[in-house]
């Protein structure tokens, strides 16, 4: 790892494969932060494995070749400290271990990029803090929890895109906004808003089901939401009452599939 002095502090990049093992650097902390928003950003354009602690000051660029690795406990942590709370994903970060960690850990962060944070354990986590916010505008997919008793707002794309669950269980608020996608699209992948969620406001955004007859999204809190139904395959699983549309243009689109709800409760989709 080449760190590169800046005025203001430090920017570090990774470029090509580097691995932060416990028996190597078992934590490694950015720090000397001055004032500059940019001062602790973690740029890594090729792979980096992480099974140790990585504690980044600020946020971290994640180029379109760049790939972090969360293998075994590996945690990465991110502070936005100096008002830098943005990490810009292109590439991957890829949550592999069992007890892998994505944390949030000292100010709101947001998720921005076009690239995809996958979990591929279903106990993998991404933590949000008490009183933090994390914002997601990139793409979330896989097996992982969404964990914590802070907030999480999806503005983007949260996915179970494979055999296993993405669970929503964050002990604040969970929000969204009318760009937000909630999908389960293959065989065996479940999207559960779990009964553990603080506060479930009303959403605004899509519910997408589709790729298979065992895809599911379920729903274990009362939910309201302005935006659509899309399922062409799958089953939306409703263990409470659910209300869906606007009436006027988010009708429901449904040509297969299977809603299931459940005794004494009520679906109404406007």
């Amino acid at each position: 790892m080449n760190a590169t002095r800046k005025s203001a502090g430090y920017n570090a990049r990774l470029a090509s494969h580097s691995v932060l093992s416990p028996g190597a650097v078992a934590a490694l902390v950015l720090t000397a932060c001055a004032t500059a928003a940019s001062a602790c950003t973690l740029t890594v354009s090729g792979d980096l494995t992480i099974s140790g602690i990585l504690d980044v000051n600020d946020c971290v660029n994640v180029t379109a070749t760049g790939r972090i690795f969360l293998t075994g406990s590996g945690t990465l942590i991110l502070n936005g400290r100096n008002g830098n709370n943005t990490s810009t994903i292109n590439g991957r970060i890829e949550l592999q271990g069992s007890g892998s960690t994505l944390r949030i850990a000292t100010n709101d962060h947001t998720f921005a990029g076009s690239g995809e944070i996958q979990g591929q354990y279903c106990s993998a986590m991404i933590y949000i803090s008490a009183g933090k916010t994390l914002t997601n505008a990139a793409d979330i997919s896989g097996c992982l929890e969404i964990y914590g008793p802070g907030n999480f707002v999806n503005q983007g794309t949260v996915e179970a895109n494979g055999s296993g669950t993405l669970k929503l269980a964050v002990g604040g608020t969970l929000d969204d906004s009318s760009a937000a996608q909630w999908r389960a699209t293959a065989a065996n992948a479940i999207l559960k808003f779990d009964s553990s969620i603080g506060t479930l406001n009303s959403l605004e955004g899509e519910f997408v089901i589709s790729g298979s007859s065992s895809a599911e999204i379920e729903v274990n809190q009362t939910l309201a939401t302005t935006g659509r139904l899309n399922m062409s395959s799958g089953v939306f699983d409703l263990h409470e009452n659910v209300t869906m549309g606007d009436g006027s243009t988010h009708f429901m689109g449904v040509t297969g599939g299977q809603i299931v709800v459940a005794s004494g409760k009520t679906f109404t989709h406007y």
